[in-house]
């Protein structure tokens, strides 16, 4: 047993006396339970509070007491029948509910452990027990820092020297900062994570609009070559094809339009695609090249009708373009018209 062995010894003497003089006294049954219990005794002790409740089993100083006695030793569903027990004779009991509602707090059973709790502290607003264990609650069990802090904070309010309620707001106050400090890096890794699945969506809505681009701008750079082409300066093309449409010139004019004769080289005879007519500025609509005419094998005639052109004849240049599928081209002579 704990304390100074001889007065331990006296006191233990002085109980024993007393138990032989009255062995069915449950007052002294919990006394001496309660005194074994306080210096090592607890074997001796759990005897005596079964013989005491064994003679009241309504015992409420026996009830409790025997309750931290099996919550000390870490039996706890016992501990919690004897809480209930000395609840049901004393539904205010203040030191069965203050360490009911804790032992359900470890338990996890954080609701039914806030309703005892808060039972208590109605009946005893400042009890420092009471508050410490409300604290600890809000604080492990329901991860409400502020609330705990306000509640440890009372607590020791009402006694500056209670030491349970020290180390719970020192702990309380470590505790949030380093919950405060993970939650910050979750919030940075989630964050992160966000910006890497819009980066990587970017990513692919660019690749499948690049991907959708491409025959787009295929075609345009086709079309730009054709344009880039159309516009060689005359310097640039070789003799040869400045003299390919030789012979243009007008046939006739007549209700239709503009009749239009030239002479084509032999391979745009053989492969040649269409025919680009140009009046001063104005694009006309492309024609195939069509077929030769009786006098030559090379010569070709179009009409270019009259609701085609932008204005009628008198000082107009007209210009013939030939694109050729195969041959190298193109083609293109001009006249005043």
């Amino acid at each position: 047993m704990s304390g100074s062995p001889s007065r331990v010894a006296r006191d233990e003497a002085m109980w024993e006396k007393a138990l032989a003089l009255r062995p069915n006294d449950t007052n002294v049954l919990c006394g001496y339970a309660t005194f074994l219990a306080t210096h090592g005794g607890e074997e001796g002790a759990e005897k005596h509070y079964k013989r005491c409740l064994e003679i009241d089993k309504n015992h409420l100083g026996a009830l409790c007491n025997f309750a931290v006695l099996m919550e000390n030793t870490e039996r706890h569903v016992d501990a919690c029948t004897l809480y209930e027990r000395a609840l049901e004779v004393d539904p205010a009991q203040v030191i069965a509910l203050s360490n009911y509602g804790h032992i359900l707090c470890r338990k996890g059973d954080f609701d039914r452990a806030e309703d005892i709790l808060k039972q208590a502290l109605r009946k005893y607003p400042n009890d420092v027990t009471v508050l410490h264990n409300y604290g600890c609650l809000l604080w492990e069990g329901r991860r409400d820092f502020r609330r705990a802090e306000e509640v440890l904070k009372r607590a020791l309010k009402n006694d500056p020297s209670h030491e349970p309620s020290q180390n719970a707001l020192k702990d309380l106050t470590k505790d949030k900062a380093e919950a405060e400090q993970r939650a910050a890096e979750q919030a940075a890794a989630l964050l992160a994570e966000e910006e890497h699945k819009d980066s990587k969506s970017s990513s692919k809505r660019k690749k499948k609009k690049k991907s959708e681009q491409q025959p787009a701008a295929a075609a345009a750079a086709a079309v730009a070559a054709v344009a880039a082409a159309s516009e060689e300066p005359a310097s640039a093309r070789s003799a040869e094809e400045t003299r390919a449409l030789t012979d243009l010139r007008v046939d006739a004019v007549d209700s239709e339009g503009v009749h239009v004769s030239f002479n084509v080289p032999v391979g745009c005879a053989l492969s040649a695609s269409h025919v680009q007519p140009q009046w001063d500025a104005t694009l006309l609509p492309q024609c195939p090249l069509p077929p030769p005419s009786h006098a030559s094998p090379l010569a070709r005639c179009i009409l270019l009708p009259f609701d085609k052109l932008p204005s009628r004849m008198g000082g107009h240049v007209l210009r013939l373009r030939i694109r050729s599928g195969k041959e190298e081209g193109p083609w293109s002579s001009e006249l005043v018209v």
